[in-house]
């Protein structure tokens, strides 16, 4: 491991460094392997790992908008899916969307403090099921020795 590494740097980084970072969250939270990322920005994985390391605490909070980033987009695709639903010849297709469309509406229009509402019976059985899933594929990811930082 390289000096830059071993010595964190509390500074912002300058823009053209946080311009790659901002680059790299993007990517990362799309789910693209280190090794693409790299790639995409023309430096080694190393080098960008060792960019990462170093303003850690910039990288985290880009990570986290671009996560919010895609969280949205992911939402935005899925409420258009389900607006297609509507139309779909299947009665029973039309009514489970059209209460699923009321339900999201109602939840979020129902609670303006920011806090979670909390989820019924079934919704925690997705999500529980959703998380095993989640921790399935990140202990895959950790696994991975080649694609990490």
């Amino acid at each position: 491991m390289s000096e830059a590494v071993a010595i964190r740097d509390h500074r912002e980084p300058n823009a053209k460094i946080t311009r790659m970072l901002s680059r790299a969250a993007d990517q990362r939270a799309r789910g693209v392997r280190w090794s693409g990322i790299a790639l995409a920005l023309n430096r080694s994985q190393v080098a960008l790992c060792e960019y990462v390391a170093l303003h850690a605490a910039t990288w985290e909070r880009l990570l986290r908008l671009a996560e919010g980033r895609v969280f949205r987009e992911a939402g935005s695709e899925a409420l258009q899916v389900m607006r297609t639903l509507l139309r779909a010849e299947s009665e029973t297709i039309q009514r489970d969307v059209g209460r699923t469309l009321t339900n999201l509406m109602f939840r979020s229009t129902r609670d303006n403090t920011g806090e979670l509402v909390p989820l019924n019976p079934r919704e925690e059985a997705v999500m529980d099921f959703v998380t095993r899933e989640n921790a399935h594929d990140q202990d895959e990811e950790e696994n991975d020795t080649a694609d990490s930082c």
